[in-house]
């Protein structure tokens, strides 16, 4: 987990650090604002702790919440308060804070009140509603065996998901380059395991974009082995004439749910990226307006919404927009169809081609 600390007296991080360190958190230190913005910018962090008496100003912390909400709103911020701060503290919650701490009692506290959010995946409402709904239905599920196959079900479609979009972000704009493009990276006939050695070897080259530079500075690169564990977890456990017994499964759900948080909690930066199905587009002279759903949560009943773009997006696209801004389409690898009565939506991502034409998988299944 990675943590900004922004406050402008380095013997407060100083003094907080290794409890920091104690729970395995990885923590940057700003002493002023225009650093942490700077910081922000540059790297996904999944937590910032912020001093509010500090300049500008008596409060300048405050000014440095809504600076840091700007540049992402989904990121947690942690009031780091002085006794008698308790109205600077309440204003920095309406502002977005979501907790506060006292210096004096920062260890207690931490342990208290900050620590146990991050032993579950603390973004998963902010993620595409794709991974959000196989989440809930894994936590739901009562029946062993089913629980661990969909615990399986997060861990695979997180990994396709994401190498989907930077697979897209990598080839053309139309949907042949793509299909075209999949074939040139082993994806045409791929397992599992060819889905992540793909999304590996791009973090770990040089290709620019949006979604695959925010990926770069997560902290997914450095759960590889994780990744690995649970794709050997789904082969040998849950392949062809593959059997194993409700006892088994339990093992696997209590031996695998750690990891998978590690693994969910280190692609948090997906919090900065939202899918946007198009509907229809509509142009007024200066922009373009983009009617559909927003794709995000842990609901398939997605709310209407509209985007504005300076660029053409296509109707029934799913898009992936960041800070509202278009970033790239992901037709025809990523689709999004009607799931039986009423306003749920079904998921279908590419799974192989075969005769020229893609076959997928669709979440939730279809009976």
């Amino acid at each position: 987990m990675k943590v900004l600390v922004l406050d402008d007296q380095v013997e407060v991080f100083d003094s907080i650090k290794s409890t920091l360190i104690a729970a395995k958190f990885r923590a940057h230190y700003a002493a002023r604002i225009e650093d942490a913005v700077q910081t922000v910018e540059s790297q996904s962090f999944d937590l910032a702790f912020v001093d509010l008496q500090m300049p500008p100003g008596n409060w300048g912390g405050l000014e440095a919440i809504k600076q840091l909400k700007i540049l992402d709103k989904g990121l947690p911020l942690v009031v780091l308060s002085g006794k008698g701060s308790l109205a600077e503290c309440l204003e920095a919650m309406r502002l977005g804070a979501s907790e506060y701490i006292q210096k004096e009692s920062f260890e207690a506290d931490f342990n208290k009140i900050i620590l146990p959010k991050y032993q579950r995946p603390y973004a998963i409402q902010a993620f595409p509603s794709l991974l959000g709904h196989l989440y809930r239905v894994y936590q739901e599920e009562q029946n062993p065996y089913l629980k661990a196959r969909k615990m399986i079900d997060v861990y695979e479609f997180s990994i396709r998901l994401m190498a989907l979009i930077v697979l897209s972000e990598i080839s053309g704009t139309s949907a042949e380059e793509r299909m075209t493009a999949a074939s040139d990276h082993g994806l045409e006939r791929a397992a599992l395991g060819t889905f992540v050695s793909f999304l590996f070897s791009q973090l770990a080259g040089k290709t620019r974009g949006p979604f695959i530079e925010a990926a770069r500075t997560s902290e997914l690169k450095e759960n590889r082995k994780w990744c690995d564990q649970l794709t050997n977890c789904r082969n040998e456990n849950f392949g062809h004439s593959v059997t194993i017994t409700g006892p088994q499964a339990t093992s696997l759900v209590r031996e695998m749910d750690a990891p998978l948080t590690r693994i969910l909690n280190s692609i948090s930066f997906l919090r900065r990226f939202e899918l946007f199905f198009v509907e229809a587009l509509r142009y007024d002279g200066n922009l373009f307006a983009a009617d559909g759903r927003s794709l995000r949560g842990d609901n398939l009943l997605h709310p209407s919404g509209v985007i504005k773009t300076e660029k053409p997006v296509k109707t029934g696209e799913v898009a992936v927009l960041a800070a509202g801004k278009f970033v790239v389409g992901l037709d025809p690898l990523v689709r999004v169809q009607p799931l039986g009565s009423g306003e749920q939506q079904a998921y279908a991502l590419y799974d192989k081609i075969v005769g020229g034409r893609i076959q997928y998988s669709v979440i939730p299944r279809m009976s």
